[in-house]
């Protein structure tokens, strides 16, 4: 998900619990889809976490490649 606030937007990735994993903090006009690449490239940081990682929800405009593998 993400929520803009004064030009910026905060990407973020939590667990089921709601606890938050990785946060991305961009310029508001990147794109989802761009921030989304970028936390997506940060995976092997989150450990054991994301190899039990079996389903991503996002919005639609997280869409493209990435989002469907």
């Amino acid at each position: 998900t993400y929520i803009a606030t004064k030009g910026r937007k905060r990407n973020t990735v939590v667990d089921t619990l709601g606890l938050v994993m990785c946060v991305k903090v961009t310029a508001a006009n990147v794109p989802e889809r761009e921030a989304g690449k970028q936390v997506n490239g940060r995976k092997q940081h989150l450990g054991e976490q994301v190899r039990r990682l079996y389903l991503v929800v996002v919005s639609g405009g997280y869409s493209g490649e990435p989002f469907l593998r």
